[in-house]
């Protein structure tokens, strides 16, 4: 089992740069293999997206929340980076999650 760790600024930049892309109507994915035995996330939400910041970092922890789920599960060590689109803010977790997991799987 793998935890998930939040992510340094360096090893996001390589991520957002080289990593795997993966799209979902409300959230753009990108995806690498870690180099170690932990699996790191970063969630990004601007304020393009939602303007306050109250809903900008509940976005934030149901992603954070839904990432840790997953990862406790998964035997592979990943570093994923979510950008957030428009309207996200409007989706029930479940969605989110739903929607999350068909992004991984597809």
């Amino acid at each position: 089992m793998h935890a998930l760790r939040r992510m340094t600024r360096e090893r996001f930049s390589e991520v957002f740069k080289h990593g795997e892309v993966r799209h979902s109507p409300h959230l753009l994915i990108r995806v690498s293999n870690s180099q170690d035995n932990y699996s790191h996330g970063a969630v990004v939400v601007s304020k393009r997206v939602e303007k306050g910041a109250v809903q900008r970092h509940l976005l934030k922890r149901r992603l954070y929340s839904i990432l840790a789920h997953y990862f406790r599960n998964s035997l592979k060590s990943h570093d994923i980076v979510i950008v957030i689109k428009k309207n996200a803010g409007k989706l029930l977790f479940r969605d989110l999650k739903h929607e999350l997991m068909q992004a991984f799987e597809g």
